[in-house]
């Protein structure tokens, strides 16, 4: 975060960062948290279980970034924060930009943002 890179070991923190990730600054309900971590076979106590990854998240990224919020939790960055959405809005700009130099330009720096496959490890 800020430009520091966090090491996210563990498969459902991955999935619960990259599940807040797509959808900056909405509130994701809870119960379907639980169904994107734990899909068909959620433990007893998964608000529990959800409660205390979602700690273990704060604890790596910042304890403001992820907000507890009426029956959720949401991450609260703007858009452009995330590469993948920081991307995409790089790409509208170099389509809509005219000038093949200023379009390449733009396309150049949307791919400097690459790193690999998306969510290759969620």
């Amino acid at each position: 975060m800020g430009g520091e890179r966090v090491e996210i070991s563990g498969a459902r923190l991955r999935v619960l960062l990259v599940r807040f990730a797509l959808e900056p600054g909405r509130t994701i309900p809870s119960e379907r948290l639980i169904d994107d971590l734990w899909e068909d076979d959620p433990p007893a106590a998964a608000p529990n279980a959800l409660q205390s990854l979602v700690s273990r998240l704060r604890a790596l990224i910042g304890r403001d970034v992820i907000r507890s919020a009426q029956g959720g939790y949401r991450l609260d960055v703007p858009p452009e924060v995330i590469d993948a959405h920081d991307f995409e809005a790089r790409l509208r700009t170099a389509r809509g930009t005219p000038d093949p130099r200023d379009r390449a330009a733009a396309l150049r720096e949307a791919l400097a943002l690459w790193r690999g496959p998306a969510l290759a490890d969620a």
